[in-house]
């Protein structure tokens, strides 16, 4: 639906097929899109699993912070909640560093819409 019809358009008037149309001009129109879906799942996930584990877990992260709440063994939740934290922002990262590979186009065209607002 965020392709520009006009490009679609000018793609088939070159003889482009429906695979070329798709392959060459919808997904990389979808990529940046699906790359942001991406890291929205990742933190959603996290969370998630943590969740999860709280409500009906034996094992795991989310049981280990559940266990150690009232025993006041704060060290433990704390280690838990740093190990969790520094899990979802790496995963977060690696995302992010991912999309900055594979769309190098992407970044250096909103770059310079940035630029164009100053």
């Amino acid at each position: 639906k965020a392709v520009d019809p006009d490009m679609v358009n000018m793609m088939k008037t070159l003889g482009a097929s429906r695979w070329q149309v798709f392959h060459k001009l919808q997904i990389p129109t979808a990529m940046p899109f699906m790359f942001s879906g991406i890291k929205v799942g990742i933190s959603v996930s996290v969370i998630a699993a943590v969740i999860g584990e709280w409500v009906g877990g034996s094992a795991g992260l989310g049981y280990l912070i559940t266990y150690s709440q009232p025993l006041f063994l704060t060290s433990r939740v704390f280690a838990a909640i740093f190990v969790l934290s520094v899990m979802g922002i790496s995963l977060f990262l690696l995302a992010g560093f991912l999309e900055r590979i594979m769309l190098p186009w992407y970044h250096t065209e909103k770059r310079a819409r940035s630029m164009d607002r100053m």
